[in-house]
């Protein structure tokens, strides 16, 4: 949006002199330099393979252009001119968990405004028929060791989706004096001895031994 000097000039009603437009600027100025997305909402869940509609509030006399996307792979979209309603593609291999979105305005100053990011959920429909760690036993050495565990599950179409950060996985320890683990599949290791940790989303289950070892200490 360009304006020419005549555009920002205004005569006086009473007098007929010129007068620059300061109301004008002053309006413009004045206007919200804000962008938010009004839909989806937090928590929304939605299913590998859809589209995402995401629809954005921005003042049209403030942007120039509007754009929003989310976390990898989650792509970007972009438009000059209202209604800001977009569709995001989500692919249909995409590991299950929460994703954020924002959206980014461009002022007609060329200053770059941001949204506050709305989390998205996005999980498969149907249950894995199976559940499987890349690791099959945990064997710490030492007390305090640690390891990200990753975790796949497999469905009725022979798919194979990482579940590691689904908000559907449990992870749960036996034996918490021996190991712990958290909601995104670290285990720790406590204290000496045998734990099992037990690992769930929906139907489906599976179990990983742990073992702590007694003499072995972190080396310096």
């Amino acid at each position: 949006m360009t304006m020419s000097l005549p555009t920002l000039i205004h005569r006086s009603p009473k007098t007929g002199a010129l007068l620059p437009a300061l109301t004008l600027l002053a309006s413009l100025a004045a206007a919200p330099q804000t962008i938010s997305i009004t839909s989806p909402a937090n928590g929304d869940i939605f299913h590998p393979g859809q589209a995402i509609p995401v629809t954005v509030d921005a003042d049209p006399t403030v942007f120039r252009a509007v754009g929003v996307g989310g976390k990898y792979p989650i792509g970007r979209r972009s438009l000059t001119a209202p209604p800001y309603r977009f569709q995001l593609p989500i692919p249909a291999d995409i590991p299950s968990g929460r994703y954020p979105l924002s959206a980014l305005g461009l002022t007609m100053a060329n200053k770059p405004v941001g949204s506050a990011p709305v989390t998205i959920a996005i999980e498969r429909p149907d249950s894995p028929r199976e559940l499987k760690s890349d690791l099959s036993a945990l064997y710490f050495d030492y007390v305090g060791d640690y390891v990200n565990m990753v975790l796949f599950g497999t469905f009725a179409d022979g798919s194979s989706v990482d579940l590691t950060r689904s908000t559907l996985t449990t992870w749960a320890s036996d034996n918490a004096s021996v190991a712990t683990v958290d909601n995104q599949g670290t285990v720790t290791a406590v204290g000496p001895g045998s734990a099992k940790i037990i690992i769930g989303n929906r139907n489906a289950t599976t179990v990983v031994p742990v073992r702590v070892p007694k003499a072995r200490t972190r080396r310096p």
